[in-house]
C-alpha cells in the first residue's frame, strides 16, 4: 500500500458579513416567534376567572414580546446597511 504524499483539503470558507447578518437575524427571528407562542398561551390560559399571577404573567410576556420585536426591529435596520454595502457598526 502507498502512503499519500500530498494532502489535499478544502480550504477555509470566509462567511462573509451578509450570510453572518442573516444567521443572527434569524436567530432573532425564532426567539420571537417563540415567545409570541408563550404570550398565545398564557393568554389562553387567562380567560374570565384569570388569577392576579395569571394576569401578571401575561402583562411580562406582552410586555417582553414587545421588546423582543423592537431589538428585532433594530437588528434588521442594522443588517440593511450590510445589505447596501455600507460599513456594520459594532
Amino acid at each position: 500500500m502507498q502512503e499519500a504524499d500530498r494532502v489535499y483539503s478544502t480550504p477555509p470558507t470566509k462567511t462573509s458579513a451578509r450570510h453572518r447578518s442573516y444567521g443572527l437575524l434569524e436567530g432573532s427571528i425564532l426567539d420571537v416567534s417563540h415567545m409570541a407562542n408563550i404570550v398565545v398561551s398564557k393568554l389562553s390560559e387567562a380567560d374570565g376567572t384569570a388569577s392576579l399571577q395569571q394576569l401578571e404573567e401575561l402583562v411580562f410576556s406582552v410586555n417582553h414580546l414587545c421588546d423582543m420585536v423592537q431589538d428585532l426591529r433594530t437588528e434588521y435596520y442594522d443588517g440593511t446597511k450590510v445589505f447596501c454595502g455600507k460599513a456594520v457598526q459594532s
